[in-house]
C-alpha cells in the first residue's frame, strides 16, 4: 500500500490490479488505461466468475476491477467468494447495471467501489487508487439506492438458522450459476418446487430475489461456493 507523502497525498506505488469482464473489448480498454498509469500493474485478466475467483486465489491482487455479468455465475457471488478467499483484495465493480439488487448486493458482498460503464478512464484509475488506500467510490447516480436500503431492516441470525438443508442446497446450486429448471433437474424435483423453496428462503433471509438470497446466505455462512 502506498505511503502518505508530506503533501498529504498517497504515493502511487505498485498497485497490482486484475480485471474481470466477459467482453474482450472492455478488458483491453482497462488494460490500456492501467498500463499507462503510474504505479499500477496489470497482473491478470479473467473472462468468467470462476476464472476470476481462481486467479485471485493464486495472484492475490491488490484490486480487482470486475463486471457483475460474468456468464458462468453471479458476479455478486463471485465478489463474495473473492472477499472470503482473498480478504486483502479490494473489489471495484465496473458494470452497466444500476439496479437495486446489484448495487446493494455488490456492496453487501464486500465491494469497495461501484462505477458504471461509461465512466472515464481517469475515473476508473482514481477509484482504484482510492479503494487501495482504504477509501470507497460509489457512482453518484446509484448512491441514493444505498441510503434507501440503509433505512430498511436486516435479517436476524436467529431467523436465518431456520433455512432448511434443502433450501441451502438450492441456494448453493444457484450460486454456481444454475437456473431454477437446472436445479430441479439436478435434485430431481419440479421447477415449481424449487420456486417454493426459494420463496421460503427469501422470507427467512429478508430478501426479494435470487441474487440477494445468495449474497445473504454467503454472508451468514449458510452456503459456500462450490469449485
Amino acid at each position: 500500500m502506498g505511503q502518505v507523502s508530506s503533501y498529504g497525498e498517497p504515493d502511487i506505488v505498485n498497485i497490482r490490479v486484475m480485471v474481470a469482464d466477459d467482453h474482450a473489448i472492455i478488458r483491453e480498454a482497462l488494460e490500456a488505461a492501467i498500463s499507462r498509469s503510474q504505479g499500477l500493474e496489470l497482473v491478470g485478466q479473467a473472462s468468467s466468475g470462476s476464472e476470476a475467483i481462481g486467479m485471485c486465489r493464486s495472484l492475490q491482487p491488490d484490486v480487482i476491477v470486475m463486471d457483475l455479468r460474468l456468464g458462468d455465475m453471479s458476479g455478486i457471488s463471485a465478489v463474495a467468494q473473492i472477499r472470503a478467499d482473498s480478504p486483502q483484495t479490494k473489489v471495484l465493480v465496473f458494470t452497466s447495471s444500476k439496479g437495486e439488487a446489484d448495487v446493494t448486493g455488490a456492496i453487501e458482498a464486500g465491494a469497495r467501489g461501484y462505477l458504471l460503464k461509461g465512466s472515464s478512464s481517469s475515473e476508473v484509475i482514481a477509484a482504484i487508487r482510492t479503494i487501495q488506500i482504504g477509501g470507497s467510490t460509489i457512482e453518484p447516480s446509484v448512491a441514493s439506492i444505498l441510503f434507501d436500503r440503509m433505512a430498511g431492516g436486516r435479517v436476524s441470525e436467529d431467523k436465518a438458522t431456520t433455512v432448511t438443508s434443502r433450501e441451502k442446497e438450492i441456494l448453493t446450486l444457484i450460486a454456481g450459476g444454475m437456473t431454477n429448471q437446472e436445479v430441479g433437474g439436478r435434485l430431481n424435483i419440479a421447477e415449481a418446487t424449487v420456486k417454493t423453496h426459494l420463496t421460503h428462503a427469501y422470507s427467512k433471509l429478508n430478501v426479494s430475489d435470487r441474487t440477494e438470497a445468495v449474497v445473504r446466505a454467503l454472508q451468514l455462512g449458510l452456503i459456500e461456493i462450490e469449485d
